[in-house]
């Protein structure tokens, strides 16, 4: 009797222990809800009316992000891996189920034996697995906070690309518009033979690459809008749009971005971190199970005659042929792996982000050279092309040549406010708390792939 006695007591302290580890339904979600607008100001729409609402009016940028907060499937499946991990702390806190036997023997008397066992081991490993459930929590939560960072760095950039695309589509067909005008100007001098075959033929070369580069600036449009359309969940061949790039749209400083801050806030700090922590309480459990992986304490009872007998039983595995060595050494080099990785996350961070701070500044120089002195030449020089052609001072073709370097400034202008805009992005989501490679970012062309699908840091 006094083994039943203290079974019960090991029920009442595992009990306890439990209710120490309840934790509500979603309350994961919400942290992460919390945590996410924190970081980045930025708050998913609500419902179905708000998305087609939005979709109804050209779309801004931070539109296009509240839209895919809400709406992105991806990140839908990743908030589903908090409802796993909270599902697997509720587990971990919860008492095992004891284990009943009956037997009957077909023999004279028909003797009956009855059991009941419970997995004493798995309650004194409860403080441990509750541990281990809380650190995979932790991480479960860091990882996907980085994801919808990473989502909404890839929302702004899409957004760029597509904004940057369309105008830069229209400029492919103002170059189209100037090559053939000088074709046009071409042919007739050249019907009067004031110009020789060549520069006839040079002219509707000159009109084929217009046309060419004006195919391809379509099918960087559409690919831009497919990836766009993708982040946020909406149909490509929907009636929606996009405001117009403002290339003029900078800041005029930088403002300082404190590396502290950046590592503190390092989200794949905060998963590495949560990992090891997570490792070492599975350490500490196979440190106990690799040579007892079981104790299990129970009462038999036995009916011979009419009359019951009543005692203790206990299995205990005997560590005979296996103590468990392996088994301790494995757990001992995950842990060390773990800690390894945390250790290198912490170089590549502090790396990643001091050349994503140089190449913000680097881009940010670009642009303004842009704007505010190759832009202004190309628009005083068509100017002044064209007070020289009123004046006969030049001819057709020196006037042209004059305006398709005006569209080429503008198109690198696009190009370098696009370098710059992925820069800033790629700052901003370093502050909150996910740092990119800076090849994965645009150099002043399309952007390749996604940030959320980037490599991270290992």
């Amino acid at each position: 009797m006094r083994l039943i006695s203290s079974s019960i007591s090991l029920v009442t302290a595992a009990a306890l222990l439990s209710a120490c580890a309840t934790l509500p339904p979603g309350a994961s979600r919400d942290r992460v809800g919390t945590d996410l607008e924190a970081r980045t100001r930025y708050v998913g729409l609500t419902n179905d009316a708000e998305v087609a609402e939005i979709l109804a009016s050209p779309l801004g940028e931070e539109a296009a992000v509240r839209l895919a907060l809400f709406n992105n499937q991806a990140l839908r499946a990743r908030y589903e891996q908090l409802a796993i991990a909270e599902a697997d702390l509720r587990a971990a806190g919860l008492l095992p189920n004891p284990v009943a036997e009956a037997g009957i023997a077909f023999t004279e008397g028909r003797p009956l034996e009855l059991g009941l066992t419970l997995p004493v081991l798995d309650i004194f490993l409860m403080p441990l697995r509750k541990k281990q459930g809380v650190a995979n929590l932790e991480r479960v939560e860091a990882d996907v906070t980085d994801y919808a960072i990473a989502l909404i760095a890839d929302v702004r950039r899409a957004w760029t690309r597509l904004a940057v695309a369309k105008q830069a589509h229209n400029l492919a067909k103002m170059s189209e518009n100037i090559a053939r005008a000088a074709e046009k100007v071409a042919i007739e001098l050249a019907d009067k033979g004031n110009i020789p075959a060549d520069e006839l033929i040079a002219r509707k070369i000159a009109v084929a690459n217009a046309e060419q580069a004006v195919i391809m600036a379509e099918s960087e449009r559409r690919e831009a809008r497919e990836d766009l359309a993708s982040l946020l969940g909406v149909d490509l061949m929907g009636d929606w749009f996009v405001h117009n790039a403002d290339p003029a749209s900078i800041t005029a400083d930088l403002t300082a971005v404190n590396m502290q801050t950046v590592m503190d806030n390092s989200l794949t700090l905060a998963s590495r971190k949560a990992e090891v922590a997570r490792v070492a309480a599975s350490h500490g459990i196979t440190e106990i199970t690799s040579i007892l992986p079981d104790i299990d304490l129970g009462v038999s009872a036995e009916r011979d005659d009419h009359q019951w007998e009543v005692g203790p039983s206990i299995e205990i595995p005997l560590p005979v042929f296996n103590f468990g060595g392996p088994k301790r050494d494995k757990a001992e080099a995950e842990l060390r792996a773990a800690q390894y990785d945390y250790a290198h996350a912490l170089v590549v961070t502090a790396n990643r982000a001091a050349l994503l701070v140089r190449e913000r500044e680097a881009a940010h120089k670009l642009v303004k050279l842009l704007n505010e002195q190759v832009v202004v030449a190309a628009d005083q020089a068509v100017a002044a092309s064209l007070r020289q052609y009123n004046a006969m001072q030049t001819g057709v073709f020196g006037l042209l040549a004059i305006r398709e370097s005006a569209v080429e400034a503008r198109r690198r202008q696009l190009q370098g406010w696009q370098r710059y805009r992925d820069a800033e992005v790629a700052v901003d989501a370093a502050r909150a708390g996910v740092i990119f490679p800076v090849s994965s970012l645009s150099m002043g062309g399309a952007a390749g792939g996604t940030s959320s699908e980037a490599e991270g840091a290992h």
